[in-house]
């Protein structure tokens, strides 16, 4: 591995960052040991809190409180600043000029705008060494060398441009090869330990030969080669007759949700997924590539035992592999908070209400007793105008979006289509900013898609 220290440099590195606005925004994390008795250190009259976040407070084996500044708790972010931590007084941070022209001659520091300036070249600290990433670093004006990462997984690449790095990353393009990652069935070592999708399933290509997803922790990657498969499938949106690839996820039956999101630089696809595999089965949810090229289809609130899903090409003839990222959450509540199912990204929603009375009411919503529907919550930040579209088999659904759901919140926008099921449709502006849009009108289990267009 290389590393370390060397001399000479291509980067300023100013350990510029946010400022915090004072010594306020530091939290003292030590004071949850301090109450009088702590049987770590010593016995003391009283918490020894002296109140300035900056100091370390203890008891002492003597019995008496002690308080220690600490400089890295004023740290403001900003590397040509000495931060100093006064037991009185709290934080205070010093401009210094000479942690300025070790890497930059001539410059001066800057506190307001958040580093060095009136520069016209940096110091020097390329270390001559492929394998090195090489800075200067004005904190600690040294020329600091950090082990080549090109694709920012953690992980040290093997070689550059031919030279033996001894890093343990076989690909450093590709940020989801690297020796922690789970071996997918794509034709290449994903987790650099010499073999090529080992253990892999049988081609995914029809139910017979459905690849069961294994990953740790919340999310997984499927990946792979439309030219393994054949067309299987007809699914209600996209086109017919494309080649397509089955996987299975097994849940166990308890409500979750799921997000299945082809990566940028995946083949264009066509996402569907359902609790059965087949033509049937695939009903459920169905979403084609948005503007961006990217494919979204998501369930709120699902809780089959399992989900089988498609993978469709977008295009005959698809050269590139596909590469889908599979996430499995705790279901998010259905209330105005930050907390609610996040819906920025638009695509393709299948959602189940919840139980129980709800609690909100659209400006458009009729009815004799509205409120006593229940509803779903997702919020949304629109980077772009959007449309957003409520249909259901199961009830006529009502759509409406607001800032709020307290008692003084009103809706922005809100449409309910008149008489039997059909479809609810909004327009939101990324003007007004974040949103929670409301589906409502329904009883509890009962199911609705979502769908947002721009």
């Amino acid at each position: 591995m290389r590393g370390s220290n060397g001399l000479s440099g291509l980067i300023l590195v100013s350990s510029l960052g946010a400022l915090v606005a004072g010594c306020s925004a530091i939290i003292d994390t030590d004071t949850s040991k301090l109450a009088a008795g702590s049987p770590q250190m010593g016995k003391c009259a009283h918490a020894c809190d002296d109140g300035i976040p900056c100091t370390i407070d203890e008891c002492g084996t003597d019995n008496v409180c002690h308080y220690r500044p600490s400089a890295e708790a004023c740290d403001d972010g900003i590397g040509c600043t000495e931060d100093i931590c006064d037991p009185m007084r709290g934080c205070s941070h010093k401009e210094s000029d000479e942690r300025c022209q070790f890497c930059a001659p001539g410059s001066t520091c800057n506190a307001k705008v958040g580093g060095c300036i009136g520069f016209t070249q940096q110091r020097n600290c390329d270390d001559k060494d492929p394998c090195t990433k090489d800075a200067c670093s004005v904190a600690e004006m040294m020329c600091t060398s950090t082990d080549v990462d090109a694709d920012a997984d953690g992980f040290a690449a093997v070689s550059v441009n031919g030279t033996d790095c001894g890093g343990d990353d076989c690909d450093d393009s590709q940020a989801g090869v690297n020796p922690k990652a789970i071996e997918a069935c794509n034709g290449r070592d994903d987790n650099c330990d010499g073999r090529v999708d080992e253990d892999c399933q049988d081609t995914p290509d029809t139910c017979e030969s459905a690849v069961t997803l294994m990953f740790k922790g919340e999310t997984g990657m499927i990946e792979g080669s439309f030219a393994q498969v054949q067309p299987n499938f007809d699914v209600s949106c996209g086109s017919n007759n494309m080649p397509d690839a089955v996987y299975h996820l097994a849940l166990g039956g308890s409500p979750v949700d799921i997000v299945l999101e082809s990566m940028q630089d995946s083949a264009e696809v066509v996402l569907a997924a359902g609790a059965s595999c087949g033509d049937a089965g695939f009903q459920l949810g169905c979403a084609e590539p948005l503007s961006s090229g990217t494919t979204r289809l998501a369930f709120h609130r699902y809780q089959k035992p399992e989900l089988f899903i498609l993978v469709d090409a977008k295009n005959k003839n698809e050269s590139k592999n596909y590469r889908i990222k599979v996430s499995v959450t705790a279901v998010a509540g259905d209330t105005c908070l930050p907390t609610a199912f996040d819906y920025s990204n638009c695509g393709t929603l299948v959602g189940v209400m919840p139980e129980g009375q709800g609690q909100l009411q659209g400006s458009c919503q009729g009815g004799l007793f509205p409120r006593q529907a229940s509803e779903s919550v997702v919020r949304m930040t629109p980077t772009a105008k959007v449309t957003v579209r409520a249909t259901s088999s199961e009830f006529s659904p009502t759509l409406y979006a607001r800032e709020g759901c307290g008692p003084f919140s009103s809706d922005a926008v809100c449409n309910a289509p008149q008489g039997g099921n059909g479809e609810a449709k909004i327009d939101l502006d990324p003007s007004r900013g974040a949103m929670f849009v409301v589906v409502d009108g329904a009883q509890p289990g009962q199911s609705f898609t979502l769908t947002c267009s721009d």
